[in-house]
């Protein structure tokens, strides 16, 4: 219980009382200390190419196949290091490694699934008609 109620007191200092939600579907998504748990990665391989330049061509073969895991992109909460500015911002998790805020001089505090895109509605769903 009293790591539920310093997570909300975290969250609390962070954010105020603008702490942000996102609403998946039915349930409410709330943000993940990265303490607790990171975003799942998958595995995934690509191969690496190299160019070459004949004459006005230019030809691209596999050279070597890289093996990693990635997650997808999250939403994250990141504070600057050198100055404690805090801001929400996109990033994913490659090889166990955030990939844009790893390092001195950034740490990502908490994280949340991304919400589905916009969709307009068509004008049938905004009368209810399907």
């Amino acid at each position: 219980m009293s790591d539920l109620i310093s997570r909300q007191a975290l969250l609390e200092e962070i954010y105020g009382s603008n702490r942000p939600k996102i609403y998946n579907r039915t349930q409410e998504v709330d943000w993940i200390p990265c303490k607790d748990r990171l975003p799942e990665e998958k595995e995934g391989c690509r191969d690496i190419c190299q160019m070459e330049k004949v004459g006005d061509d230019i030809n691209i073969y596999p050279v070597d196949t890289e093996h990693f895991k990635a997650s997808d992109e999250v939403l994250v909460t990141v504070i600057d290091l050198g100055d404690g500015h805090v801001f929400p911002s996109v990033d994913n998790i490659v090889n166990g490694k955030w990939q844009t805020y790893e390092g001195d001089l950034w740490k990502v505090l908490a994280w949340m699934p991304l919400p589905e895109p916009y969709r307009e509605k068509s004008l049938k769903e905004e009368n209810h008609e399907y």
